[in-house]
C-alpha cells in the first residue's frame, strides 16, 4: 500500500514578495511625515523609521533582535521626533513575526515588555505638545499583532497535528489489517482444532472400535469401516497442515496445495468408494496456469463427483478435463433420476472425499432432512475467485457441469497478439 504524502498547506504568496510589500509600507509610512501634518522633518527621524525597513527582513531567522531593533527604533522616533499613526506598522510586523515563531507563553512576556516600553514612552513625549499621545492606538495595534502572530502559530500547529495524524493512520493501515487478518486466521485454527479435529477423531476412534468388534462379519461392512478409518486419518493430516497454514507467518513457505495432479488420486478413492469415474484429459495442461486456477479446478471436480455420489442414480460419472491454450475446460456428466431435486449435482453439501493431503469426508448440510445444498453454489464462487463461468444443465436424464477457467497467456504471446 502507497501513502498519499500529505503536506503543509501551499502559500498563496511568496515569500519574497510579502517581504518586498512590507519593506514598500514602511517607507511609505516614513516618507508620510513629507506631506506635512507632523511636525518638522528630520533626517534622524526619517532614518529612525526608515531602519526598520531593512531589519525586518531578517525577522523569519531572528525574531527577537529585530523585535528589540523595531521597538528601539519606534522609542527613537517617539522622543526624536512626533508619532504618526504609521510609525508603529514596522514593530507591529516584528511582533507578528515573533509570535508567530514562539510560544504563547513567550509572546505574552514580549507583547508586555513592549508595551512597558512604548506606553510610557508615547505619554511622557506628548506631555506639553499639541499632538494627540497615540497611547491607546499604538497599544490596540501591539497587542492584535501579538494575538494574530499566535492565532497563526497555533492553526498551523494544529494543521500539522492533523496532517501527521492523517500520516500515522495512512501508514499503519496495512499494519492494522494484517493484525486483524492474522487475529481472525488464529480464531478459525482454534475452531478447527477444537471442534472439527475432535469431531472427526471421534469418528475415528469409533470406527476403530467397530472394526475391533466385526472381525468376522460382513466383508462389506468391514471395507466401509476401514474406508472410514483411513479417510478420518487422512482428514486429521489435512486439518494438521491447515493448521499450520494458519498459524504460520507471511514469510513461511506455504504448505502444498492440491492441484490437478491429484486427480488420479481423487478418482481412485471415489472408486474405493463405489464411484465409477470415467476420466480423459485433452491437452497439456499450460505452465501458465496459476496456482490459484488449478486448486479451484482440483476443488470443483472433488465436489462434483462427491455429490454424483451422494446424488447420482447409477454411481458413475464421466469427468473431461481439455487444456487449451487459453481456456481450461471441466466437463462433468452423471444419469439422475426425475424424482426431484436431490438427485441433481446442486443439492450437493460441502462433503468431499479423497486422497493424499486433500482427503476430506463430511455428511455437510444435505444430509439433513428439509435442508437445501449448497454444492454448484460453493463451485460458482470457486470459479468466479478465479474470473471463470459455470454452467449446470439436465438433459434427457443427463446432468451436464461444465467449467471454464482461463489460463493466462505465456510470457511474449500476448505482445505478439497485440503487435500483429
Amino acid at each position: 500500500m502507497h501513502a498519499t504524502a500529505i503536506g503543509p498547506p501551499r502559500r498563496l504568496i511568496p515569500v519574497w514578495l510579502t517581504d518586498l510589500l512590507v519593506t514598500v509600507l514602511v517607507l511609505g509610512a516614513a516618507s508620510a511625515r513629507l506631506s506635512g501634518g507632523f511636525g518638522e522633518v528630520t533626517v534622524s527621524g526619517l532614518v529612525l523609521e526608515s531602519l526598520p525597513a531593512v531589519l525586518l527582513w531578517a525577522r523569519r531567522r531572528y525574531p527577537l533582535p529585530v523585535l528589540v531593533a523595531c521597538a528601539a527604533s519606534l522609542f527613537g522616533v517617539l522622543v526624536t521626533v512626533p508619532v504618526t499613526p504609521l510609525s508603529v506598522f514596522a514593530l507591529a510586523v516584528a511582533m507578528f513575526t515573533y509570535s508567530d515563531h514562539n510560544g504563547r507563553r513567550h509572546t505574552v512576556l514580549a507583547c508586555l515588555a513592549v508595551l512597558l516600553v512604548v506606553v510610557p514612552t508615547t505619554i511622557l513625549v506628548s506631555l506639553g505638545t499639541e499632538h494627540p499621545p497615540l497611547t491607546v492606538q499604538i497599544a490596540v495595534t501591539i497587542g492584535f499583532a501579538a494575538a494574530l502572530g499566535d492565532s497563526t502559530r497555533s492553526r498551523r500547529d494544529y494543521i500539522s497535528s492533523i496532517t501527521a495524524r492523517a500520516e500515522y493512520a495512512e501508514a499503519t493501515r496495512e499494519i492494522e489489517a494484517v493484525r486483524r487478518v492474522t487475529e481472525e486466521r488464529l480464531r478459525i485454527a482454534r475452531d478447527l482444532h477444537d471442534v472439527v479435529a475432535h469431531q472427526i477423531a471421534v469418528i475415528s476412534l469409533n470406527a476403530g472400535v467397530a472394526s475391533a468388534n466385526l472381525r468376522d462379519g460382513p466383508p462389506a461392512a468391514i471395507d466401509a469401516l476401514a474406508t472410514i478409518r483411513s479417510a478420518a486419518r487422512r482428514v486429521l493430516g489435512d486439518i494438521g497442515d491447515l493448521l499450520a497454514v494458519l498459524r504460520a507467518d507471511d514469510d513461511q513457505p506455504p504448505v502444498s496445495r492440491p492441484g490437478l495432479h491429484q486427480l488420479p488420486e481423487l478418482v481412485a478413492a471415489l472408486a474405493a468408494s463405489g464411484l465409477e469415474v470415467t476420466l480423459r484429459r485433452t491437452g497439456e495442461i499450460p505452465a501458465t496456469l496459476s496456482p490459484a486456477t488449478d486448486v479451484v479446478a482440483y476443488r470443483v471436480l472433488q465436489e462434483a463427483l462427491t455429490n454424483v455420489l451422494k446424488h447420482g442414480t447409477e454411481s458413475r460419472a464421466h469427468v473431461l478435463v481439455a487444456a487449451g491454450r487459453d481456456t481450461l475446460r471441466l466437463l462433468v456428466t452423471n444419469p439422475v433420476s426425475d424424482t426431484g431435486p436431490a438427485a441433481r449435482i446442486d443439492t450437493g453439501s460441502e462433503a468431499r472425499i479423497d486422497t493424499g493431503s486433500e482427503a476430506r469426508i463430511d455428511t455437510g448440510p444435505a444430509a439433513r432432512p428439509g435442508t437445501g445444498g449448497y454444492g454448484l453454489h460453493g463451485i460458482r464462487e470457486r470459479a468466479a475467485s478465479v474470473r471463470g463461468r459455470v454452467s449446470a444443465e439436465e438433459r434427457n436424464g443427463i446432468f451436464r457441469l461444465d467449467v471454464r477457467l482461463p489460463v493466462p497467456a505465456a510470457v511474449g504471446e500476448g505482445d505478439r497478439c497485440r503487435t500483429s
